[in-house]
């Protein structure tokens, strides 16, 4: 399984999963079974067009984060 260790808090996540972290915050990867990881960095100045229900998840990811 893989997991994420991101500002001293550790994330077990499954291979269907995907995590994002705001910028700046120290993180690490780690896998026990040998999972292979890839990781997509986008500028925190970047437009970009999002899907609405896109839009509309991510409002709620961050309203259940916050």
């Amino acid at each position: 399984m893989p997991m994420m260790a991101v500002e001293g808090r550790s994330f077990v996540i499954s291979l269907e999963q995907a995590i994002w972290q705001p910028t700046g915050l120290r993180h690490g990867a780690r896998s026990l079974l040998g999972a292979e990881f890839c990781s997509l960095s986008i500028d925190d100045n970047a437009w970009f067009r999002v899907p609405a229900l896109l839009q509309v998840l991510i409002l709620q990811a961050a309203a259940i984060a916050g």
